[in-house]
């Protein structure tokens, strides 16, 4: 859906599923992380600051133990967040 221009409806679908208690394909909790990881870059893109600083909390807090392989993820939130912290609210 990004990639053919629908980030609305992107979004509105990883909302949907993080609502839901995460990806019905994984039914993990790291699923849902990386869902919340997912919106805050999409809302980052529409410029829609306040909602991608939450998402990117949200993505932090749940995934404040990485493996090796999630840690370059976890460091991309966290210079998003401090890029978006000084940012004004949308």
């Amino acid at each position: 859906l990004i990639e053919s221009g629908d980030s609305d409806e992107a979004a509105r679908l990883l909302t949907f599923l993080n609502a839901k208690g995460g990806l019905p394909m994984t039914g993990t909790y790291v699923g849902a992380s990386l869902a919340w990881l997912a919106l805050a870059r999409i809302e980052e893109g529409r410029n829609h600051l306040a909602e991608a600083r939450e998402d990117y909390r949200q993505f932090l807090r749940r995934l404040d133990s990485p493996m090796a392989a999630q840690r370059g993820l976890v460091d991309e939130a966290k210079e998003a967040l401090a890029r978006l912290e000084g940012a004004p609210s949308s």
